[in-house]
């Protein structure tokens, strides 16, 4: 059985239980029907001068997905070479975060992305101070970015800093039987759609 929107949205529960979610984001046009809310204007968050919550490490070549919509953050051939169909794309938003999820090639499976922007703290700061709620919680790195993967051992969240106030989710395996390497695909998507993101200027 495939594990529903709640899993994919899981960065949009981590950081809604610490309340620093603050911004509104539209997301694309799928071939799917899409969500009846409408894309808003994206506006940049002021930087916060208080203390960080606990030390996380910062991104040192910073990204951004703020204009980008989450069904586009993977063009179709990535999406076919994932095993995952381009026309299946389904936006659906939690809170403020912005998802896309595909369904892949072999029967019960799917793949997702989240996307939170324009944080009002640190990326993955929220993550750290929650870390307990997760079964595993491995911090580490995709293409020189900091990392995490956070979830109760079902598949693989993979939780990305895109920039210091951008954060993505990518969960490679959404139900299906139990893969070697449960973090192979999410792993192969975080570093895709780090490759298509311009530089944050």
């Amino acid at each position: 059985m495939i594990r529903t929107a709640a899993s994919v949205a899981s960065l949009a529960v981590a950081l809604a239980t610490a309340g620093c979610m603050t911004a509104t984001e539209g997301h694309g046009a799928p071939a799917e029907p899409a969500p009846t809310s409408s894309a808003a204007p994206l506006e940049p968050v002021p930087t916060s001068s208080a203390k960080p919550l606990v030390d996380t490490p910062q991104v040192q070549n910073p990204k951004d997905a703020r204009t980008v919509a989450t069904c586009d953050l993977l063009t179709p051939s990535q999406l076919t070479g994932l095993g995952l169909k381009p026309e299946t794309a389904r936006p659906t938003t939690s809170g403020t975060a912005r998802i896309c999820t595909w369904t892949s090639t072999v029967a019960g499976e799917a793949a997702g992305v989240t996307l939170a922007t324009n944080l009002a703290i640190g990326a993955l700061e929220n993550l750290y101070v929650v870390r307990n709620t997760f079964q595993v919680f491995e911090p580490g790195e995709v293409t020189g970015h900091p990392s995490v993967r956070a979830d109760n051992g079902n598949g693989c969240t993979l939780y990305v800093a895109i920039a210091d106030d951008q954060l993505m989710s990518a969960d490679g395996h959404l139900g299906g039987p139990p893969l070697p390497d449960p973090c192979a695909r999410s792993r192969r998507m975080a570093e895709l759609v780090l490759s298509n993101l311009p530089d944050l200027h």
